[in-house]
């Protein structure tokens, strides 16, 4: 389910683009699109969702998560 939320939230960044959110989550959508190119046009995505659960998976994105105070 994550993996489908990034990609329908990278794809929504993508067409707000040049607006641009914050840091951490530009770093989460650059490392979605290290994976999976941004295609506007309609396509399979099963591919995608497994490349980005992969990610997920792995636990690169967790070096954009916010950190507790003290």
């Amino acid at each position: 389910m994550l993996a489908i939320e990034l990609l329908a939230s990278a794809h929504a960044l993508d067409c707000l683009s040049p607006l641009k959110t914050t840091v951490e989550l530009q770093a989460v959508h650059t490392q979605v699109r290290e994976r999976v190119p941004y295609r506007p046009a309609d396509h399979r995505l099963d591919l995608d969702i497994a490349q980005v659960a992969q990610l997920v998976e792995s636990g690169a994105l967790s070096a954009h998560l916010p950190t507790a105070p003290g």
